[in-house]
Parts: C-alpha cells; structure tokens; sequence
C-alpha cells in the first residue's frame, strides 16, 4: 500500500541521517535501474525529501559513473544486485536490502563474506553498516579475489569445452 511505502522511506530516511551522523558521510541516491518497473529515481527522490542530512542525486548518470561512484564509496547500502555484485567486485562494504530468499540474498549468501552475506531489514541498517565496516579491506580484498580466481577457471574450462 502507499502508507506502507511511505512507512518505508521515513524509517529509511531515518537509518541513514543516522549513518551519515555517526559516519561523517553524505549520502549519495544513485539511480541504478532505469529499466521499465525499475523507475528508482522515483523513490530516490521521495527518500531524499525525507532526508535530514546532506545528499546529492546524479540526475541520469552512465553505467561508468555508477560503478566509479560504488567504487569509491565508503559503503553501499542498496537494493540493486548489481550494485551489490559490483560492490563486491571493487571489495567495498555493503549491505543489501531486499526479501529474503529474492534473488539478490541468493547471490549473497552464495558469494560474499559472512557478514555481507544476507538482506537487511530497513529498521537495522545502521547497526549492519557498522557491522560491515568492522571487516578489514584485507578480507574483502582475498574475497573479491578469491571470486576473481574462480571466474577465471570457470572461464578457462568453459572456453577448453568450446574449443575442444
């Protein structure tokens, strides 16, 4: 219902003027899909008119300035497989909201670190970011590149089939 969505952006507005304090962070609304029945802007939009603290909302920005701007955030907290898969890829801290059992749990629970590794409620992101922060860029690194390892004979063995 929409009281129900509207429930959602105010504690999620709530859970991140909290992480942006306690974190010296701004935050950043990155649209990620764009595709019909993936409108984020939208919702985006609505979150930040909710918002307390300071943030910023790339109007249309390309697929290269959303994996720069995951790359080099301090963490991502978001919806978006992709944008957990490619948090993962640049060894960044995330957390993943979304239903458990979705598609995008399945992929986490599957590929990322323990404490990365399922969807979070809304009302206990701030508590899960600093969770996430406490794991060392050691860890995160050996992880994306254990993945990176994977891939890549994955890759070999595929190839050695089509080719043999």
């Amino acid at each position: 219902s929409l009281q129900h969505a509207k429930d959602d952006i105010s504690a999620l507005a709530l859970q991140l003027n909290q992480i942006a304090k306690t974190h010296d962070a701004r935050i950043l609304l990155l649209p990620i899909g764009y595709a019909r029945h993936h409108s984020d802007q939208h919702a985006l939009a609505l979150i930040r008119e909710a918002l307390t603290v300071e943030s910023v909302m790339p109007e249309a920005p390309s697929v290269m300035n959303i994996m720069a701007a995951i790359a080099f955030c301090k963490v991502f907290i978001g919806t978006s497989l992709h944008g957990a898969i490619t948090a993962l890829s640049y060894a960044v801290p995330h957390v993943s909201i979304g239903p458990s059992g979705g598609k995008l749990e399945s992929f986490i629970r599957t590929w990322d670190l323990p404490e990365q590794s399922q969807c979070t409620p809304i009302n206990g992101l701030a508590e899960k970011v600093n969770k996430v922060l406490c794991v060392s860029s050691e860890r995160r690194i050996k992880k994306k590149e254990a993945l990176i390892k994977c891939y890549r004979k994955c890759f070999d063995e595929i190839l050695s089939e089509i080719t043999a």
